[in-house]
């Protein structure tokens, strides 16, 4: 991402703050990354001007479940903690259908939840303070007689297994 976009991204999340604010200071307000595919370095400059945001309570992080998030927890819990900010993965993701909205091979709907269910355990344990899935997806849906399919590869539909995870984790006592 050109250094002109992040600049409009950031002006974007100040103009989004300011107006949010001006119309309710009591909900939490959460800006964040996803991908901006830099090197480090500038994503971690980019990651702390958008904390400084007025109005940013929470700082939000995307990432794909189960991968090594240890090196970018570390690169980023400086700049919360410093803020004194929580900070909360935000689009959990995990491939678990094709484009045609059929389920991958290998009970892959399954697989994902065991990996957010290790993921989460994991993600809490080293400070993460909440944890958000990509997008809920009705699936399959009648409309006007004819059936349709509202999903995505990434999405969780309303059988999968991940709601029972999310329902039986023993969260953490806040800190």
């Amino acid at each position: 991402m050109s250094a002109e976009c992040r600049a409009r991204m950031v002006a974007w999340a100040e103009a989004g703050a300011k107006l949010v604010r001006s119309q309710d200071t009591c909900r939490p307000l959460a800006v964040g990354l996803q991908g901006i595919w830099v090197p480090d370095a500038v994503q971690e400059g980019h990651f702390a001007r958008m904390a400084r945001i007025p109005g940013v309570d929470t700082m939000t992080l995307h990432r794909a479940a189960g991968n090594d998030f240890d090196d970018l927890l570390k690169r980023h819990m400086g700049v919360v903690l410093d803020g004194k900010m929580p900070l909360v993965w935000g689009e959990i993701y995990e491939k678990a259908y094709d484009g045609g909205c059929q389920e991958l091979p290998n009970d892959a709907v399954r697989k994902r939840a065991r990996t957010i269910r290790r993921d989460l355990g994991r993600s809490f344990d080293d400070g993460v303070d909440g944890y958000l899935l990509w997008q809920y997806a009705y699936g399959q849906l009648r409309v006007n007689g004819k059936l349709e399919y509202f999903c995505g590869e990434y999405d969780y539909e309303r059988d999968d297994p991940v709601w029972g995870v999310l329902r039986d984790f023993d969260l953490p006592t806040p800190r």
